[in-house]
């Protein structure tokens, strides 16, 4: 865990220092399509467990290179947009495959200290995940396989003030049966996650 908090911590670093070298050029004005690269390393506990307890969680030798595009379709209100985004990416290690998602996301915009550091947090709420090859932990006991799940995710971006186009952010890269609806599986996959996003 250790490990991870580190890698995390050097990504979001090396970001900020980036943004803040091209920040001069920067003119202010609205933002709709996104592109991202991220990378993750795959963990066997539960969504929930990661969420609460990040302290405990244990990792697995799968890893996730990840690149996604993201546009904005509305602007609910001051503080809430829509998106839809759509990603491929390649897991590496114990389980080489390659995996897919579309989902929309619901994401906060406004928070207190966004003068400071401008922070979102986004919810990839529903749409399709695929793998091409699961990983053991994917399978059920029974040994039912399910390649297409549901796509859901938790994201907290980090800006500054003087360059939003870039973000640094760490997600929570999730894909689950949704309590068995999906092809009765009850099995998924968790990718903690950290990458670098332009929005233009």
């Amino acid at each position: 865990m250790r490990k991870i908090i580190k890698t995390l911590a050097v990504t979001l670093l090396g970001a900020l220092f980036y943004t803040s070298a091209h920040a001069g050029d920067y003119e202010e004005r609205d933002r709709k399509n996104g592109i991202a690269i991220y990378a993750g390393v795959y963990s066997p506990d539960v969504f929930t467990d990661i969420v609460f307890s990040p302290q405990d969680t244990k990792t697995d030798d799968i890893q996730l290179v990840y690149v996604t595009y993201l546009r904005r379709l509305a602007r609910l209100t001051t503080w809430l947009d829509l998106e839809l985004e759509g990603g491929v990416g390649r897991r590496f290690g114990d389980n080489d495959s390659v995996e897919a998602s579309l989902a929309l996301v619901a994401r906060v915009t406004k928070f207190p200290w966004n003068d400071v550091l401008r922070t979102t947090l986004g919810v990839s709420l529903l749409g399709p995940s695929y793998v091409n090859k699961l990983s053991p932990q994917e399978i059920s006991k029974d040994g039912r396989e399910a390649h297409w799940l549901n796509y859901f995710a938790l994201e907290l971006t980090f800006a500054l003030p003087s360059a939003p186009q870039y973000e640094t952010f760490f997600k929570l890269h999730h894909r689950s049966g949704m309590f068995g609806l999906i092809q009765g599986s009850t099995n998924g996959a968790d990718f903690i996650s950290a990458g670098f996003r332009y929005r233009f």
